[in-house]
């Protein structure tokens, strides 16, 4: 990846990140809809944070922009956030709301 590559991807991230947060802020508010959304984003950012978690930590060909910041950011936001300790199938909550606000 090059630098506006890299960009844009943790710009995604944190996009998607930002969205839960704000859906899952009022999680003993939430409608089946809300519920649903909240599920479907979170699988979104899980399997595309751990798709990029695995390659990076795998790869031996990442360029040195992403070596001097994609990864240690991927590797954080994955290891360190608990973000993948979440079930992306479980009802918005105190944690999921918890983790959220700590992340972003």
């Amino acid at each position: 990846m090059n630098k506006q590559e890299v960009i844009k991807q943790l710009e995604n991230f944190y996009t998607l990140s930002s969205n839960l947060s704000s859906l899952v802020k009022d999680y003993e508010n939430l409608d089946q809809l809300e519920i649903k959304e909240a599920q479907t984003q979170l699988k979104q950012l899980k399997e595309s944070l751990n798709t990029e978690y695995k390659r990076t930590r795998t790869s031996k060909s990442l360029s040195d922009i992403e070596q001097a910041f994609y990864q240690p950011a991927i590797q954080g936001a994955w290891a360190n956030s608990l973000i993948s300790k979440i079930r992306w199938d479980s009802a918005p909550n105190y944690e999921m709301n918890f983790i959220f606000s700590l992340t972003i």
